[in-house]
């Protein structure tokens, strides 16, 4: 199978996974979310897609920092069984 077909494919399974695993995971105080961090110039994608690359749109590692950082603190009391974007953090959600 295509890498891209791969991909594609095992996405929506990892968010149906996290959000069905969430509430079991709760009753031992684990909080499960999950985050899709869109288009980020990470040095993997500029070694596969090159500099030349049009990065336009692209969020440099550092802007998914505080999301992740939220996530990180959350408990299940607070937050868990979700599945969200970095982009619209501090704009859709919390």
């Amino acid at each position: 199978m295509p890498c891209a077909a791969r991909k594609r494919t095992a996405r929506p399974r990892k968010r149906r996974f996290s959000t069905a695993v969430a509430p079991e995971l709760a009753e031992r105080g684990v909080a499960i979310n999950a985050l899709r961090p869109g288009a980020v110039k990470t040095e993997l994608a500029t070694k596969e897609l090159g500099e030349d690359f049009d990065w336009s749109g692209w969020a440099a590692p550092e802007a998914v920092v505080p999301a992740v950082v939220f996530l990180a603190s959350q408990t299940p009391a607070t937050f868990t069984g979700r599945v969200v974007s970095s982009p619209a953090f501090g704009v859709d959600w919390p």
